[in-house]
Formats: C-alpha cells, structure tokens, sequence
C-alpha cells in the first residue's frame, strides 16, 4: 500500500479514488482530504475508467444512466451539445470501477 501525505497533492491530480469502506462513489484526492479532518487516515483505492460499457454518468444529475434507454437527449431538460447543435451532451461523462491499487491517505504531522 502506497501513502499519500496530504502535502504531497498537487492540485491538477485528476485521479479518482473510491474510500475503501465506502465504494459507492469516486472522488478525486481534494475531497478525501476534507473527510481527512473526522479522520487521522483513509484508505483509497484508484478507480479505473470502465470501457465498452452500456452506462454512462450524468454529471448534471449526479446518477448513472443507460445508454440504450436514450435518457441522455433532447427530451433531457439538462441537455447540452457539446458542439452547440446536436450530439453528446457536455454533462455526459463515464463510469468507474475500483482496482486493487490501495492507497494511505494522512495527514502531514
């Protein structure tokens, strides 16, 4: 298990983590080190980009959605062409799943 001191975080990191205890939800290092304040550590694991997957992540509505059910359109009140005129929507984002790679997230002392 690697450890990341809360110094060491640069602020552009872009990886995402699930908190081992809580796998629901991933969320990037910033927002582990606000739950660092009721914690002395967490462990994280680094979540990975899921590929050729069926679903895909509203980041407007925060949910997770079907591609097939066509719930990501025009008749969507949240929808948005990233071009500006037709096609995916810019809130349209993807899924993640957990690796085994475990991380220590601590507080510097």
């Amino acid at each position: 298990m690697k450890t990341i001191l809360s110094s060491q975080i640069k602020q552009n990191d872009k990886r995402l983590f699930f908190n081992s205890s809580i796998s629901e939800n991933c969320h990037n290092l910033e927002y582990f080190i606000d739950c660092l304040e009721k914690h002395e550590q967490i462990v994280l694991n680094l979540a990975k980009r899921e590929s050729k997957t069926d679903y895909f992540y509203c980041w407007h509505f925060q949910v997770v959605g079907e591609k097939e059910q066509g719930t990501c359109s025009k008749s969507c009140e949240a929808y948005q062409p990233l071009n500006g005129k037709k096609g995916i929507c810019k809130h349209n984002g993807y899924c993640y799943e957990e690796t085994n790679e475990k991380y220590l997230l601590k507080i510097d002392n």
